[in-house]
């Protein structure tokens, strides 16, 4: 099977969120502590979130017809992800370390590159 931009594009994210998941589940102290001491528990469950979050995007990118109105919202949620991370470290800046600033800028970053490069297959198939 040929994967279309969009199709790639969610593979990838679902690899990065898997990632990051399997990230968090073995550095949740350390994780917790830069991001101003959230209970490990928590983080824990973001953790979980992202894993069901995961599945979903392979759910939907290989299926043999792509539901585009799920890859739109996919697409939402990570922009959404996106611009809320500056907001979240403006209200808790004094809370957040050096790394932790570093490690929210860097995911936002990611989360970005796969919601634009989603966003151009969505493109790609509109125009087709």
């Amino acid at each position: 099977m040929k994967y279309t931009l969009i199709q790639k594009s969610m593979i990838a994210n679902a690899t990065f969120s898997t990632a990051c998941a399997l990230t968090i589940f073995s550095y949740s102290a350390t994780l917790s502590q830069w991001l101003g001491n959230i209970q490990p528990l928590l983080l824990q469950g973001l953790a979980v979130s992202l894993l069901s979050f995961a599945a979903t995007l392979v759910w939907v990118a290989t299926r043999s017809q792509l539901q585009t109105t799920l890859a739109k919202l996919i697409t939402i949620a990570d922009w959404a992800w996106v611009l809320a991370t500056p907001l979240v470290i403006m209200l808790f800046y004094t809370q957040l370390s050096e790394h932790g600033i570093a490690l929210m800028l860097a995911v936002a970053f990611a989360v970005g590159t796969c919601a634009w490069f989603q966003q151009k297959g969505l493109k790609q198939i509109a125009v087709n």
